[in-house]
């Protein structure tokens, strides 16, 4: 079955050419069956919305434009996919992370980054990081670089010794291995008297329940209260997720095998 035109891009458009143009609508127009020809789509995509000028922060309905998870939301429902994907607004993260196989926490990630970032950095995030996620092979190692990466730029005792459980999961060990320890952290913050929290406790707290998105909110806050830039923090946070998911993708580990 032939894809479906969008209806309300006109046939000239850059995105239309892209997709009446790529294998997808000559050698594969029947369907696109697996995660990784999803992604590679979606890439295709990605880079024509950036090529058009159609990202824009605000929003995830499409008006010509739309925020980053906002594009991939309506070229996810435009795949030729059996059954045609449904992705709804207000379950848009996991809507998506059902269609791609990229864990709905690191859709919250491109989201909270895409918003953050200043304007001009906005149309090349959602390409390179969807070219990073489709390569990543394990996720539970890239969470663990991401906390890493911010932890490292927070000071704090107890920051220090979060980011050092996470850096063993970095080495090879399992969350769940080191439950005991992070519980042993988690009461040692629990018993702290009433007030006494700073910005850096707030960040390891976060990181210490493995919420990504809560460390990256708070980091960013904390690198304000210690008057640095919050956006310069965001970029730098940008660069930790693409550097994690780089490193875990299948390509990175044959590399290092050889």
């Amino acid at each position: 079955m032939p894809l479906r035109p969008m209806q309300d891009h006109p046939k000239t458009s850059t995105l239309y050419v892209a997709f009446r143009n790529t294998q997808l609508t000559n050698q594969r127009r029947t369907q696109v069956k697996t995660k990784t020809e999803i992604l590679d789509a979606l890439i295709e995509c990605a880079d024509a919305h950036q090529a058009a000028d159609e990202y824009a922060a605000g929003s995830y309905q499409w008006t010509g434009k739309s925020c980053g998870l906002g594009c991939i939301r309506r070229d996810v429902m435009n795949l030729p996919l059996r059954p045609r994907a449904r992705i709804t607004v207000n379950d848009i993260h996991a809507d998506i992370s059902n269609a791609t196989g990229i864990p709905e926490w690191v859709l919250y990630l491109l989201d909270e980054i895409f918003e953050c970032l200043p304007a001009d950095a906005r149309p090349a995030w959602p390409p390179a990081f969807l070219r990073a996620a489709r390569d990543c092979a394990d996720w539970d190692r890239a969470t663990a670089r991401v906390l890493t990466a911010i932890l490292g730029r927070v000071p704090g005792e107890r920051v220090a010794s979060v980011r050092a459980l996470w850096q063993r999961v970095v080495n090879g060990e399992s969350p769940d291995s080191l439950s005991p320890q992070f519980d042993e952290v988690r009461r040692s913050m629990l018993a702290m008297p009433s007030g006494t929290w700073g910005a850096g406790d707030m960040v390891a707290w976060s990181a210490v329940n493995g919420s990504v998105t809560a460390v990256m909110w708070e980091a960013s806050e904390a690198a304000a209260w210690e008057a640095a830039s919050a956006e310069a923090e965001r970029l730098r946070q940008r660069d930790d997720l693409l550097a994690a998911m780089r490193s875990e993708s299948t390509t990175t580990k044959e590399n290092d095998d050889e």
